[in-house]
């Protein structure tokens, strides 16, 4: 193959690449074989940033984590993180993956470091969590020793009904109300 360029004096050079795309399940199996965060680890780094918020007037004694991707606002199927990171928050491997096919930045969604897809690794204390808590918790909060308790947050916590019988107002009624007892 011979390229010319006419009257110039500049020298070119055309390079032709031989590329396989990898679908990002591939990618992504490619990380779960990796070596993972282990949990003792991410125990350590729980207590040891616990303690150093300490101060005479004010000791912290638990943070919340949450469960929900930053990529995909979505609870995470496979929490990763860089092993570069410095921080507690993990993101979902797959729709990382995903992301970086739209807009390849190739940063952590977290604390944008760059990030290497070799240096990614599950999370094993967050994925323990992720499967021992059920589908609708969003949020944990972490104490030092390791522990945690989901956050239940206020418009979700099911309220007890204090009366049998309801006035309910529906939107086709030609009286001002129509009384409709509600059934436990």
């Amino acid at each position: 193959l011979e390229i010319v360029y006419a009257f110039t004096k500049n020298e070119f050079f055309t390079y032709c690449y031989i590329v396989e795309e990898v679908s990002p399940e591939n990618l992504l199996q490619d990380v779960l074989k990796r070596p993972k965060k282990i949990k003792a680890a991410t125990l350590h780094y729980i207590k040891q940033t616990l303690s150093e918020e300490e101060d005479d007037d004010l000791v912290t004694t638990s943070t919340v984590m949450s469960l929900q991707c930053p990529v995909s606002y979505t609870r995470m199927k496979y929490p990763v993180k860089s092993i570069m990171c410095k921080h507690l928050q993990c993101f979902d491997a797959l729709w990382y993956i995903y992301s970086q096919m739209q807009i390849p930045t190739w940063q952590c969604p977290v604390c944008q470091i760059d990030i290497d897809l070799k240096n990614l690794a599950i999370c094993e204390y967050v994925d323990a969590i992720l499967k021992s808590s059920d589908e609708e918790v969003e949020q944990v909060e972490l104490s030092s020793d390791g522990s945690w308790v989901p956050v239940v947050e206020e418009a979700t916590k099911p309220t007890e009904k204090q009366h049998s019988n309801a006035v309910v107002k529906t939107e086709n009624s030609y009286d001002d109300y129509d009384k409709i007892p509600l059934s436990r």
